[in-house]
């Protein structure tokens, strides 16, 4: 599956070019490969530096994992793009695979919701979708809209319910714990892609820009209620190649988020106080396109560059780089997507290249 119009083939399922070794420039970290004796499946095992690291391959899986979240079990829980399930492995490694109805599309992003369910967006199906499975493992969809359309991120908002970016319509959507979705249009022509909830309790949108006849739509910010109150951000420069991607609050009160041109570099990390203050913080020109990113309980936060690193930020804005070993089971260089904090403070993120997940002890 290939999700039209997103920006540097955000969640094409296709091979990214290898990098040609490590990225230079300030704050470019050391490799971590596994410890000497260590199978790609075996226990973390200490590393220089104190950290640990290990690939767990998602059985029965060939590639193509997109996001992954913490379950109310304790247990991650990802999206399979390329089988079409909705995965969990617990802290021992052990995984599972639940699969999907075919007709319902394909599963794309996933988050925990107030309701003790796991809840996730679909894509590329007969209809649009939203996506319910328990703990337990039973499965739930909500169709409604056009065929084919992609959501592409959901999260718990304040309200009780789940909200999602509708990035084909330029909408936001709604759906009950009960199921029932609504949507809503943004103002303005874009391409709304991550959503989350803010430190305000308002929920924070990353609209990539858009070129539209003469119509030069700078990538934004987003901030919105569950009133359906907007207030836009422009990034700069403000361009429709302006492209935020993902976002997450981070420790500091603001809003983190990843960000590339769309048609030159250097990529970008990027923050926005609840007010609307805007601190850019780029990438060596080396750097391939971050992607998701999230809050660590240390005081930083950690992203994914689309291929080999996985990267931590901190508040100041120092930019640290670390090069992934090759997953198991594939001559592909590392391309983790989706990242998350377990329960035991791991560092958990998911490849599309090997339908490996990969942990990190920061």
């Amino acid at each position: 599956m290939q999700l039209r119009g997103v920006s540097f083939g955000l969640l094409a399922l296709l091979a990214l070019p290898a990098l040609a070794g490590c990225g230079a420039g300030a704050g470019a970290g050391a490799g971590l490969p596994l410890a000497p004796g260590a199978t790609s499946d075996s226990a973390l095992r200490a590393l220089p530096g104190e950290r640990f690291i290990r690939y767990i391959p998602a059985t029965g899986i060939d590639g193509d994992l997109l996001s992954i979240t913490v379950g109310p079990d304790g247990a991650l829980w990802f999206t399979e793009t390329s089988s079409g399930a909705i995965g969990r492995v617990d802290v021992t490694g052990h995984v599972t695979s639940y699969p999907v109805s075919p007709s319902a599309g394909v599963p794309v992003a996933i988050t925990s919701g107030p309701d003790g369910n796991l809840w996730f967006t679909l894509g590329g199906g007969s209809q649009q979708g939203i996506g319910r499975i328990t703990p337990a493992g039973a499965i739930s969809v909500f169709p409604f809209g056009k065929a084919f359309d992609t959501e592409l991120d959901i999260t718990a908002g304040p309200d009780g319910n789940l909200w999602f970016t509708d990035f084909d319509n330029n909408m936001v959507g709604k759906v009950t714990t009960q199921g029932v979705v609504t949507e809503y249009p943004i103002p303005n022509i874009g391409a709304p892609i991550g959503i989350t909830l803010g430190p305000d309790k308002k929920l924070w949108i990353c609209e990539e820009g858009a070129l539209q006849g003469n119509n030069n739509v700078p990538g934004r910010m987003l901030r919105m209620t569950t009133t359906l109150k907007f207030k836009a951000f422009p990034l700069q420069p403000m361009s429709w190649t302006t492209a935020p991607q993902f976002v997450a609050k981070g420790p500091d009160g603001n809003l983190w988020f990843t960000e590339m041109e769309q048609t030159a570099t250097p990529f970008n990390i990027e923050s926005i106080t609840p007010t609307g203050t805007i601190a850019k913080y780029p990438l060596p020109a080396s750097a391939e396109p971050p992607y998701r990113i999230a809050s660590a309980s240390s005081g930083s936060l950690w992203f994914t560059e689309q291929e080999t690193y996985v990267d931590q930020v901190t508040t100041g804005g120092v930019i640290t780089r670390y090069a992934m070993p090759q997953p198991p089971g594939t001559s592909l260089p590392p391309q983790p997507r989706g990242i998350a904090f377990g329960p035991r403070r791991d560092l958990w993120w998911v490849e599309t290249s090997s339908g490996s997940i990969g942990v990190l002890r920061p």
